[in-house]
């Protein structure tokens, strides 16, 4: 009975370790996702559709 009780702890431990490494990369890559399109709608965006250029969008 303590076998299968120590072997359990492990398990849980090694789950608990593999759960928490996914769940970093998994916002790490999420956060990276945001950038990325962010910069890349900000960059590839037409100069006369962004709001850097003070005038008004409507006005084409």
């Amino acid at each position: 009975m303590a076998a299968a009780k120590v072997k359990a702890e492990a398990a849980a431990v090694a789950a608990k370790s593999a759960a928490t490494q996914g769940a970093f990369y998994g916002a790490l890559a999420l956060i990276l996702g945001a950038l990325a399109g962010f910069l890349g709608g900000r960059l590839g965006a037409p100069k006369r559709l962004t709001l850097a250029d003070g005038t008004d969008a409507r006005r084409v």
